[in-house]
């Protein structure tokens, strides 16, 4: 049995603060580009669903800590010296830089001697609100398993971006087109963040909350070498009666053949939403690190500073789906 999801309640009638992109305090420097993606077509689109097909406008903004320089015409893969050797991916990009303050990224500026402060991208929308609804609706959410299954045969590794998106259940908008966004993500953005800085970091992150929460779990579970870190805030593990559970059942076995060391965060809020086939977020996470733990164990047995760096852990915080957003924010730049 499983409740109804608390819905979060985001403001889209204020525009959101930019102050911080021209703020010189922040020890960063910003860089911007947009993007954009086709509406997904009829034959992508459940029948009847088309009218909620849309194209979806991105604004990326590149965070450079002021200790490095953009670089668009260095096309060498080498960093250069003192080169920040991760970056982080953040969705909802346009709440994020709402939620931050110059104070804040000074403080992750000013990293010791023994380190140096992250590349920060923030993947928002051509909005100047906090979110764009109908978009992120779209991007964020998994296809589901069964329809991946039904493209089997016809497709390869493409049965994931093959199958149909279909109107949200009581809303206005499309569900399903995470693969076509993380096509975007790699193809398009990283590309581009990497050409900025004229080399590819080594750690890469990806962060992201309730619905960017479920694309984190959907990207591991997919596309598990497409970044070393994740983070997960109060993922919408309700969706679809439990739909991302379902999908990392079926996704271990890809998990278990990966070479790369990876680290996973879960936060979740204290909202009282039970899980499908009744399991609690924190049954998830439990489930989860449980796994992740035998499954890094047997892949590097033979290296054990290795294995001990592919950590999952997870808290749930006394506070509302809403609140968790600048929580987990600041709980995943703190690692940095």
């Amino acid at each position: 049995m499983m409740t109804q999801p608390s819905f979060a309640k985001p403001d889209l009638t204020t525009p959101i603060d930019m102050s911080l992109l021209h703020d010189p305090v922040s020890g960063y420097h910003f860089v911007t580009q947009q993007f954009s993606a086709p509406a997904p077509a009829a034959t992508l689109v459940a029948k009847g669903d088309e009218v909620y097909a849309k194209p979806r406008h991105y604004q990326v903004w590149l965070g450079i800590p002021n200790s490095l320089k953009s670089n668009p015409s260095n096309s060498q893969s080498q960093p250069q010296p003192h080169a920040a050797t991760s970056v982080v991916y953040m969705l909802d990009g346009n709440g994020v830089l709402d939620d931050l303050d110059s104070n804040q990224l000074a403080a992750i500026s000013q990293a010791s001697a023994q380190s140096t402060p992250p590349v920060l991208v923030f993947i928002g929308y051509q909005t100047p609100y906090r979110f764009d609804v109908a978009a992120r609706a779209y991007d964020y959410t998994p296809p589901i398993l069964s329809k991946i299954k039904e493209t089997e045969g016809q497709g390869g590794t493409d049965n994931l971006a093959m199958a149909q998106a279909f109107k949200e259940q009581n809303r206005e908008r499309l569900n399903g087109g995470a693969e076509q966004f993380y096509q975007q993500l790699q193809s398009k953005i990283k590309p581009w963040v990497n050409e900025q800085l004229g080399y590819t970091p080594s750690q890469q992150a990806l962060w992201g909350h309730s619905y960017g929460g479920l694309f984190v779990l959907y990207t591991l579970f997919h596309h598990p070498e497409a970044f070393n870190r994740y983070y997960s805030v109060d993922p919408s593990l309700w969706w679809q009666e439990g739909e991302i559970i379902k999908q990392y059942q079926t996704a271990k076995q890809k998990l278990s053949t990966q070479d790369e060391m990876l680290y996973l965060r879960l936060t979740f809020s204290d909202s009282a939403v039970r899980q499908a086939n009744s399991n609690s977020k924190e049954d998830f996470g439990n489930m989860l690190c449980r796994d992740w733990q035998t499954i890094n164990h047997h892949n590097h047995q033979q290296d054990s500073t290795a294995a001990s760096k592919a950590r999952c852990s997870y808290q749930v915080y006394q506070q509302s789906h809403g609140q968790l957003f600048n929580t987990g924010l600041l709980d995943m730049l703190s690692d940095f």
